[in-house]
């Protein structure tokens, strides 16, 4: 969930999952791992169909989880909200979190605060070239 970005995938169906799964086997032989997040589709009210909206990749570096996420295109931000709440959740059961945001993502990850989910550390100057970063930490209960 560092710095947000969108895939810049084919609309192709068969070429957008060929082209995920190259994606996913890179990371994981790097060492990571890739987790999808996803949401009940709005397409019809009576489906319980679950629709992609996001790819979480996870380095672990020094017994500390580094996740960052890239939302699918039509992703909301009740969307977005909704599924990194749940991944945080969940991850921080396992590892301690860090995660390192551009600071004109901060205010996404500084909400997630108020949910006792991450507490925000220190600024890093120039992190992403010209622009600031923002370290958060998963809060341990």
């Amino acid at each position: 969930m560092g710095a947000f970005e969108e895939l810049k995938f084919s609309n192709n169906q068969d070429e957008f999952v060929e082209q995920v799964l190259r994606f996913m086997t890179d990371i994981m032989s790097q060492g990571g791992f890739v987790y999808i997040i996803s949401a009940k589709s709005t397409r019809r009210k009576d489906n319980n169909e679950l629709t992609p909206i996001g790819v979480v990749i996870v380095n672990i570096y020094e017994n500390a989880a580094w996740p960052h996420v890239i939302w699918f295109p039509w992703a909301s931000a009740r969307n977005k909200l909704e599924g990194a709440i749940f991944f945080i959740q969940e991850l921080k059961k396992h590892l301690p979190i860090l995660i390192i945001a551009r600071e004109s993502d901060a205010h996404f990850f500084s909400h997630l605060s108020r949910y006792a989910l991450l507490s925000k550390g220190c600024k890093i100057n120039k992190h992403f070239g010209d622009e600031n970063g923002v370290l958060f930490r998963g809060v341990q209960v």
